[in-house]
Formats: C-alpha cells, sequence, structure tokens
C-alpha cells in the first residue's frame, strides 16, 4: 500500500475564516479536564484539534500527544512523524508506536489503535480525545444502519462514554476553515481515497449521491443517532437499577426476578447494556442466549457469551461473569 508518496500539505488560504467555533470547543475541553491524551493521526483533522489546543492550553494541563504508525506504508509514517514533529514544536510529550497488524482491515487496524490508546490513557490517568466531527457521525451511523444495528448501536459517536469528542457539532468544512486560517501542516493518506473500505465509498460516492435526491438526509440521520442515544441512556439506567451487590469488574450480579418481569422484548434491550458493564460486546447469538435464560430459564441454568464469559441462573440473582 506504500506506493505513492506522501504529501505534507497546507490548505490554501482563504479571508474570512473563522476559527471561533473550534476554538470555543477546545476552549470548554480545556477547562473541564485538566488531563488529556490526544489522538493525532496527522490528519487534517487531528493536526487541527492539535493546533486548537496546543495554542488555548494552560501550563498547569498535563497533555500526552499519541499517534500511530500503521505500518502500511511511506504516508503512514510520514503522517506520524509530522504529528510528533508538531507535538515537540509546541513542547508536548509524545507516545508513539508502530503497529504490526498481520491482517490489514479496518477492524484489525481500529482494535490495534485503541488498544494503544487506552493504555496511554491508563498510564496518564487521562481522557482520550479524539478529532471525530459532524461528517464522521453522519458515516458512522449510515453504516451500521446498513449492517442492521440495533438502536444502541444507532448511536453512534454520540453514546456516551469515555472517549472526549469536542469537534462532534463541527463540519469537515469548519475544519477546512481552520487549517487555512492556521496554515496547519498535515498529510493527505492515499488509503482515504481507496474505495476498498466501505467509509471511503460511502463518503465519496453513496452519501453525495443520497444528499443530491435527499438534502436533509444528514439531519435526518442525526435526529436518528439522537433518539438512538437518548433511548441507550434510558436503558442504561434500567439495567444499573437491576444491577444488586455492585460491579467489580468481572462480575456483576442481577435480580432474575426483575429481569424475568421485562420480558423477551425488554430483556433483548437490557443485556447488551449490562455486558458492556463488564466491557462485552455481545452479538446477536449471545443477546439470544441470555434473554431465554433470564427470561424462562430453570434455577442452574448457564450460558457461554463472546469474550469467554458465562451467565448463570441462580434461585433469586442472575450472575455474568
Amino acid at each position: 500500500m506504500g506506493g505513492s508518496p506522501p504529501k505534507i500539505l497546507y490548505v490554501p488560504c482563504m479571508r474570512g475564516a473563522d476559527s471561533g467555533g473550534i476554538d470555543q470547543a477546545v476552549g470548554g475541553l480545556l477547562r473541564a479536564h485538566p488531563r488529556l491524551v490526544l489522538a493525532v493521526s496527522g490528519g487534517v483533522d487531528s493536526m487541527v484539534l492539535l493546533d486548537a489546543v496546543a495554542r488555548l492550553r494552560t501550563p498547569g494541563q498535563a497533555v500526552v500527544v499519541a499517534t500511530v504508525d500503521h505500518g502500511t506504508g511511506g504516508p503512514a509514517t510520514e503522517a506520524a512523524a509530522l504529528a510528533a514533529s508538531v507535538a515537540s514544536h509546541h513542547g508536548l510529550r509524545i507516545s508513539t508506536e508502530r503497529l504490526s497488524v498481520e491482517k490489514g482491515s479496518e477492524a484489525a487496524w481500529r482494535e490495534a489503535r485503541w488498544g494503544f490508546l487506552r493504555a496511554v490513557a491508563h498510564r496518564e490517568q487521562a481522557r482520550i480525545v479524539t478529532a471525530h466531527t459532524r461528517d464522521d457521525q453522519v458515516e458512522t451511523v449510515v453504516m451500521r444502519a446498513m449492517r442492521g444495528a440495533s438502536a444502541r448501536g444507532l448511536a453512534g459517536l454520540y453514546a456516551e462514554g469515555p472517549v472526549l469528542r469536542p469537534l462532534m457539532e463541527r463540519t469537515r468544512e469548519d475544519i477546512l476553515a481552520y487549517a487555512r486560517s492556521r496554515k496547519v501542516p498535515f498529510v493527505d493518506d492515499p488509503t482515504n481515497e481507496s474505495r476498498s473500505f466501505l467509509r471511503n465509498r460511502l463518503r465519496l460516492d453513496l452519501l453525495p449521491a443520497v444528499r443530491r435526491v435527499s438534502p436533509s438526509f444528514d439531519e435526518d440521520m442525526l435526529a436518528v443517532a439522537r433518539r438512538a442515544a437518548a433511548l441507550r441512556r434510558e436503558v442504561d439506567a434500567v439495567a444499573a437499577s437491576l444491577v444488586v451487590g455492585g460491579v467489580d469488574g468481572a462480575t456483576v450480579e442481577l435480580d432474575a426476578m426483575q429481569m424475568a418481569e421485562l420480558g423477551d422484548a425488554g430483556l433483548r434491550l437490557v443485556w447488551p447494556s449490562v455486558a458492556m458493564m463488564l466491557g462485552v460486546a455481545l452479538d446477536r447469538r449471545g443477546v439470544d442466549r441470555l434473554a431465554r435464560l433470564s427470561g424462562d430459564g430453570g434455577v442452574g441454568g448457564r450460558v457461554q457469551v463472546t469474550g469467554g464469559f458465562e451467565a448463570i441462573r441462580g434461585r433469586t440473582t442472575l450472575l455474568l461473569r
């Protein structure tokens, strides 16, 4: 994948570029969180985030720039080097890693990258910050809808979690306007134009065609995601109310009688939320098994689910461990 040479780009300056929206978002982030790990890829979105944080932070804030070389060729290496160089120029600490992923799939790279970011955040006792934008959210929700995601999945990047995304209400045009006004350098990775990846096919082909027919499509998808995120919060609250004895990171104990009262549809909504308390993402088969166990399974019944976890039904409790 390395054939094309990397290009370090500066977006041509245009009059009237307004960085106020990004400044406001990043300023709010910095006021609320004193310890941050910035996920910086070297692309325009994350380099804009890096520039804004470096410019607006106060001396007392602990900021680490975490960047990954995916090992896919020159552009990836150049992007990581640019991120590290700019971070160093601003006096920020840097943490880098070169991935070696046997299967170069989107999922494998994503899993390895997030493993690295989580390790850095744990070491620094800090929150991970990404440069995801409004456009990223639209693409994520559409991809999940295409894959038959539940309401939980359709929340996309609006789902509550440990990752901070200050640019979520900004568009790619906002990012480019900031890059123009600040002359932010970035690497244009040729893989962003490769239609081998589903997200690129959506971005380059499908979404432009849909928007021509339905100009409100993006807003419609974001409205779906907001409703899904609200439902997800409500389901998480119900799941928390079913816990007895707390959650210790490897085990969660639930009130079996209250679970049974939810009925099959309710159980299928609640179980993914319960499993996420232990960091377990259930597949459809796991949800089916757990719904049957908690709905009408007898005392002593047990099922195996993904990640080496099992659920056991007791007389009054359900144990996921």
